[in-house]
């Protein structure tokens, strides 16, 4: 047990370490593409061999995407080293990842496809409304962002997820049954409970409340299944569906709304205040060599804006948690299957509390139980003045 602790702390200080170089690394190659003239003589390049003849609008489209796509392959390169390093070596130097080399690469090319896919939507988006809304972009951007961030959470778990894991019938139909009736009890829907193969991937343990709408699945892990009993899968399956009951999605999409309108509208005055500085020889925001700038100032903006994300997303949770004890009423099964959560994924139960406050999306996993046990006084002392 205490050796477990150990690795549970050294595990979070490596992954902590290397968020803040992801960080640092990040802001440098940004910056050293937006001061030099690196941003500017890579568009020049693809301009060069994109035929004019497409027209205008189709060529101004056509440069964007390829210098994405390049821009995003050159910071997979650089960032290559770093992503082996945490996702593959440290995961198997703590024994919690099952991946091959080969396998782990597969995952990498998918995220990098995804990844450039976004972009270009997004960022395409972006451009085609600086250049042909220059007075009300930033509104529009903040809708498309918008609408892009309600469709991606609607279809994850039907083309995004299924990607990388395998899903399938649960086959336990006591469990199913209990988890169905749960639900329908507490007046929800879904298409049904699936086992999610995580064990092809990783020792660590998961569940979901998936999806949005008529989209929305149950799936457990089958390292879940494994080894917890049905009443700790219950309250887990119980946390989750807390968040579909106090519309948590919904929420995290409302706020998220209000970032991207504030976001873009302070990008939109450090825009104007540049207005009139030459950058490397060009003036118009909308070509896309001003890209390491927009997405600079968008990854500083997400940084600072993090620890409030983080602090409304810990608020949620201890709602769900809540919610789970009081409509599951098994309180030992939360503690236990939380214990078994924590030592399973190596989840650090007493972080440094300024750790907590800036990188938890979750509470420490030793609040959660406190409370936890506080809830259960709190029965039997009401039990015993009956």
């Amino acid at each position: 047990m205490a050796e477990t602790k150990r690795d549970a702390k050294k595990y979070e200080k490596i992954n902590n370490l290397v968020f803040l170089a992801d960080i640092i690394l990040t802001i440098l190659i940004l910056l050293s593409f937006f001061i030099t003239p690196l941003s500017l003589n890579l568009m020049k390049i693809i301009e060069k061999n994109i035929p004019e003849s497409y027209g205008q609008t189709v060529h101004f489209i056509l440069l964007n995407a390829v210098y994405l796509t390049a821009f995003v392959f050159i910071n997979w390169a650089v960032f290559m080293p770093l992503y082996y390093y945490a996702s593959y070596h440290v995961e198997h130097k703590y024994g919690l990842s099952n991946l091959t080399r080969l396998n782990w690469f597969k995952d990498e090319l998918k995220k990098f496809v995804i990844t450039v896919l976004t972009k270009l939507i997004l960022i395409e988006a972006l451009y085609l409304l600086l250049w042909k809304q220059p007075g009300s972009w930033w509104i529009w951007t903040a809708v498309v962002w918008i609408v892009f961030s309600v469709i991606m959470s609607k279809v994850y778990p039907s083309l995004i997820l299924p990607l990388f894991y395998k899903l399938k019938p649960i086959g336990n139909e006591s469990l199913e049954k209990r988890i169905k009736t749960f639900i329908e009890k507490e007046g929800g829907g879904v298409l049904g409970v699936y086992e999610w193969v995580l064990s092809e991937k990783t020792k660590k343990a998961n569940a979901a409340f998936a999806g949005m709408g008529n989209t929305k699945k149950v799936i457990l892990g089958d390292t879940l299944l494994k080894d917890y009993s049905e009443e700790e899968i219950e309250t887990i399956v119980a946390h989750e569906f807390g968040h579909h009951r106090f519309r948590h999605i919904y929420k995290f999409l409302y706020i998220g709304a209000i970032f991207y309108v504030a976001s873009f509208a302070l990008i939109n005055m450090i825009f104007k205040g540049l207005v009139d500085i030459r950058y490397h020889g060009y003036i118009e925001f909308y070509s896309i060599a001003t890209f390491p700038l927009i997405a600079l100032l968008i990854y500083v903006i997400q940084l600072v804006a993090m620890p409030t994300f983080n602090a409304i997303s810990r608020f949620f949770e201890r709602q769900a948690d809540r919610f789970a004890l009081e409509k599951t009423g098994k309180p030992d099964a939360f503690i236990s299957g939380m214990t078994k959560l924590a030592e399973q994924n190596l989840a650090n139960k007493e972080p440094n509390g300024v750790i907590e406050f800036l990188l938890y999306s979750h509470p420490a996993i030793s609040k959660r139980i406190e409370a936890a046990e506080k809830y259960k006084k709190n029965i039997s002392a009401g039990q015993q003045n009956n």
